[in-house]
């Protein structure tokens, strides 16, 4: 089974695009509150957005994972199957790392604008 360009960067593309929500906490403005929603800040619901989201990350990264892992032992020797879940298993990682590098540097800005 080959990886198709869209599959093998989906968990990549995911994660550059949780980033870009994440750093949208920091454009922010004051809007009046709607009557009947809960009163919340515009930096609170971006930051439960970017929890659920991380958290989707993860989530979709491990099961990749899981998937290569699996594919990997059912390959039988055969190589071909073996270099497409050693694919897998890297751009699950590579999801994995982005989003906690993202995670990170929100957080590193976090404290330094305050």
């Amino acid at each position: 089974m080959k990886l198709s360009k869209s599959s093998k960067y989906t968990v990549v593309i995911f994660s550059f695009f949780a980033f870009q929500i994440i750093l949208a906490q920091y454009a922010t403005a004051q809007l009046d509150p709607i009557p009947g929603v809960p009163d919340k800040s515009i930096p609170d619901v971006i930051e439960d957005a970017t929890s659920w989201i991380l958290g989707i990350a993860v989530a979709v990264s491990v099961v990749m994972l899981i998937f290569g892992g699996l594919y990997y032992v059912s390959s039988g020797g055969d190589t071909e199957k073996a270099a497409t879940s050693k694919k897998i298993i890297n751009c699950a990682l590579i999801g994995v790392a982005i989003a906690g590098v993202s995670y990170a540097i929100v957080q590193v800005l976090d404290t330094i604008i305050g």
